[in-house]
């Protein structure tokens, strides 16, 4: 599967929520697979033989083990996946099956901490990869922090490839997040694509792809509703206006297309013809930036120059958010911040939020730097000025897609 995704694909994504089989919970929906209530529909394609669709994401997984307590199916979820993938009414051999992992955090949790999120995400991905699955959605992340800490949890648990989605509005914010910064930390971590969906807005999915075109690193898609919205009111397209949005997303960058709701067989057909009479040299979106170096907080995303200006250590301490201010008047380009030991974690935690400038990590020790760079929700920089071993720093600077400057 690694050098499935830079190839172009029409992949059916119609049905990647519980509400398709008309259950109303994350529980319930994960009753009706595991004792077999109902078969699993893979979207509104009618016809799917018929279509030129080559992979399919099934339904979101969603019921993590905190939402299961109670039901009496805590622990079943590697059975959940294995009984998804073989109940799917569209299984024959070639085709390429996808499971969803909806970033969301858990209702009950007030402090939904970024251990207790990457245990609980990667339970479900080694679950999708125990069902052979061929590889992991996490989707339509509505939250940077969230969607990032589901992609090190599959990654870290599966040797599937992972493609995210980020669900934009017309602003091209995913929350409160420029979508741009959340394509700099989710390539920087290794998925092996990210799309957008832009509910009922093709338009803004065609804005945005050719915005983020110039700096992808990795292949783009977009999930494209047969639905358009004026105001309030949501119309159905025609199969020809669908095809012509395709286009348009194709010209602007997007590798794949991803059918979504209410785009049946014809909308489909269509979208395979477009998909199949591109070439990569038709895209109006560019010229790709490849000497670019993309930095992001956990807000907004940053061009870096290799010979930047960076601040001075700024020491853990109960001063840091003012020194962290401080540090940004001054006109550097970064803010450096030195962890001494185990204490001041905490601290730097709690004050993150004051960065709106890219961060240059730095520690007395390789744990303490690690541990920085997982709860840090942006793409960090470091300077080399550690004293680490290289050999047992490079795989933390690839894991967190932290930037060697």
């Amino acid at each position: 599967m690694e050098d499935y995704w830079p190839k172009p694909h029409l992949v059916d994504a119609c049905a990647p929520t519980e509400q398709a089989v008309g259950e109303d919970s994350s529980a319930r929906y994960f009753e009706a697979v595991v004792e077999g209530i109902v078969p699993i529909p893979t979207g509104d394609l009618a016809d799917w033989m018929d279509t030129p669709c080559d992979a399919v994401v099934l339904p979101a997984f969603e019921a993590n083990r905190q939402r299961l307590e109670g039901t009496g199916y805590e622990g079943r979820l590697a059975e959940y996946a294995a009984k998804l993938l073989s109940r799917s009414e569209r299984a024959d051999g070639e085709m390429v099956f996808g499971a969803a992992v909806r970033p969301c955090p858990d209702p009950e949790e007030t402090e939904w901490h970024i251990d207790r999120r990457i245990a609980a995400y990667a339970e479900q991905a080694a679950a999708i990869e125990g069902a052979g699955f061929d590889f992991i959605q996490i989707f339509d992340m509505q939250d940077l922090t969230e969607g990032r800490a589901a992609l090190l949890a599959a990654k870290e648990a599966t040797d599937l490839p992972v493609i995210v989605s980020a669900s934009c509005d017309e602003d091209g914010m995913v929350g409160e997040t420029d979508v741009m910064a959340c394509l700099a930390v989710c390539q920087g971590i290794g998925c092996a694509a990210f799309g957008l969906s832009c509910y009922n807005r093709p338009d803004v999915a065609a804005q945005q792809l050719a915005r983020l075109y110039p700096y992808a690193a990795v292949p783009l898609f977009v999930k494209l509703d047969a639905y358009e919205q004026d105001g309030y009111d949501r119309t159905l397209m025609s199969p020809g206006r669908y095809a012509a949005h395709v286009r348009s997303c194709l010209e602007a960058g997007a590798k794949s297309i991803f059918t979504g709701a209410g785009a049946v067989a014809e909308y489909a057909q269509l979208a395979g013809i477009e998909l199949a009479g591109f070439s990569q040299d038709q895209v109006t979106a560019g010229p790709k930036e490849d000497e670019v170096i993309l930095s992001a907080t956990s807000r907004e995303a940053h061009f870096i120059d290799p010979m930047l200006d960076i601040s001075e250590p700024l020491f853990v301490g109960p001063g840091l958010d003012e020194d962290i201010y401080d540090a940004e008047q001054s006109g550097v380009d970064a803010v450096k911040i030195h962890l001494r030991e185990v204490d001041d974690i905490e601290l730097f935690s709690e004050s993150l939020y004051m960065l709106s400038l890219p961060l240059c990590l730095s520690a007395d020790d390789l744990s303490l730097f690690e541990r920085a760079a997982m709860l840090y929700p942006g793409r960090a920089l470091y300077d080399g000025t550690c004293d680490f071993e290289d050999d047992e720093l490079r795989p933390i600077l690839e894991k967190y897609g932290v930037i060697e400057l």
